[in-house]
């Protein structure tokens, strides 16, 4: 059952491979979108869609956009099996963006792996994809706490690589948990300093 699972995860990496080159293809829309002022993450998400759905009919998968409205953004259905993946679409003038709520949980429950496809949309505009869990940075302390997306952070220097977890793990665990995990995350990175939001009796 593993080697299958990972048998269908490698036909995903296909599709995606084959997804970002029908965008690369369109690119010039995408640049259009930019300089008409239109929201661009939804045109952008719109493209993505378009181009997952094309390259899911060859490779025997169902793309559609979350029912929920939420994260992530596409839903991928192996026809065979019945194995899901998430795609979540970000956009930004760096390879850097914050990501969803770490309490984030509806629509993601039954997902086998989410992957985060990124549009870079300084000229030349680039586009690239990595795991959901390999592209968390860090986590930001907003008025929710946020995975800090950063396409370009090496996959052995993760906050989830750094706690010794992985997201699924990260993401079965109860409030209180995943907040004392992130208070050892800025206790070990500030060695010793506190944040704000830090209880001084823990």
């Amino acid at each position: 059952m593993i080697f299958f699972k990972v048998m269908v995860y490698n036909i995903f990496e296909l599709l995606v491979e084959s997804a970002i080159s029908t965008l690369l293809e369109t690119v010039n829309r995408i640049e259009n979108a930019l300089e008409t002022n239109r929201r661009l993450e939804k045109e952008f998400e719109h493209h993505v869609l378009l181009a997952f759905k094309g390259a899911g009919k060859e490779k025997g998968f169902d793309c559609i956009p979350s029912s929920t409205h939420g994260f992530p953004d596409i839903i991928c259905k192996h026809k065979e099996s019945g194995l899901k993946f998430g795609v979540e679409v970000k956009t930004g003038k760096t390879w850097q963006t914050n990501g969803n709520s770490i309490f984030t949980q509806i629509g993601e429950q039954d997902l086998d792996e989410i992957i985060v496809l990124f549009c870079k949309t300084t000229k030349p505009i680039e586009i690239s994809w990595k795991k959901y869990e390999d592209a968390v940075n860090s986590i930001a302390i907003t008025h929710s706490p946020r995975y800090v997306i950063k396409m370009d952070t090496e996959n052995d220097n993760t906050f989830l690589k750094k706690m010794n977890i992985t997201y699924k793990e990260f993401k079965k665990m109860q409030v209180e948990e995943k907040m004392q995990l992130i208070k050892s995350y800025y206790l070990l990175k500030e060695k010793g300093g506190r944040q704000w939001w830090m209880s001084k009796d823990k």
